[in-house]
């Protein structure tokens, strides 16, 4: 398993795996993936399984991107991202906690022209 393992870093490097009891996040420069021990051994040891997982990973970096892109063209931050892999390949993504910026190039505007018009009064 731990041949296999050291396969799949190689193959996607720009993904950190952890395989430990605890969970891990990834922000806007890092993917963490937390994998489970067996899905990893089914993946060492059933090439068509590991190939369903393998095809999903491919997705992982342009997804998280996406979406911290998505999130900042909202006006929003996500503060961290967890992924899980459980035994039986399946993917869940949670969003550690997110907040809105302030958008302050258009509240500056927004608030002048309030000044001004009260100026005005």
């Amino acid at each position: 398993m731990q041949e296999y393992y050291e396969k799949l870093c190689k193959k996607f490097p720009e993904i950190t795996f952890n395989t430990g009891s605890s969970l891990m996040s990834g922000n806007e420069n890092k993917v963490v993936i937390n994998i489970s021990s067996e899905c990893l051994k089914k993946m060492a040891n059933d090439p068509e399984f590991a190939k369903k997982v393998e095809f999903n990973l491919t997705g992982a970096v342009p997804g998280q991107n996406r979406m911290f892109a998505q999130a900042k063209a909202d006006n929003a931050v996500i503060h961290g991202v967890t992924t899980v892999i459980d035994a039986d390949g399946n993917a869940s993504v949670t969003c550690g906690g997110m907040t809105r910026t302030s958008g302050s190039k258009q509240n500056s505007t927004t608030l002048n022209a309030e000044k001004k018009q009260k100026e005005r009064l």
